[in-house]
């Protein structure tokens, strides 16, 4: 049987052992958070080559976090995402927001 990823997480042997989107990374034009845990199977390094790519990237490693940072540690997670995002808000652009035909 031919397995996707490998027997296991931590050394990848199956069907995409050598993917790899990083030389397409510098298209990503807009504002991009790697978010990655301390201890993550996603190596540090990984990380670090992806905002090394995407030009208005920013990288923040979650202390004591694996893989699953939003389950592990949910506050750091969230206070993390949530300035990012706050970074990302224009207050001086108001929407416009319309009524969909539909209604």
């Amino acid at each position: 049987m031919d397995l996707i990823f490998g027997e296991n997480l931590f050394h990848c042997t199956g069907a995409i052992r050598s993917y790899s989107r990083l030389s397409e990374l510098h298209n990503i034009k807009v504002p991009t958070l790697i978010m990655t845990g301390e201890h993550d199977y996603v190596s540090i390094d990984c990380a670090i080559a992806m905002k090394a790519k995407i030009q208005q990237a920013q990288l923040r490693v979650l202390k004591g976090c694996s893989h699953a940072p939003y389950y592990e540690d949910p506050e750091q997670y969230h206070a993390v995402l949530s300035g990012f995002l706050e970074q990302q808000l224009d207050y001086s652009v108001t929407p416009e927001v319309g009524v969909p035909d539909c209604v």
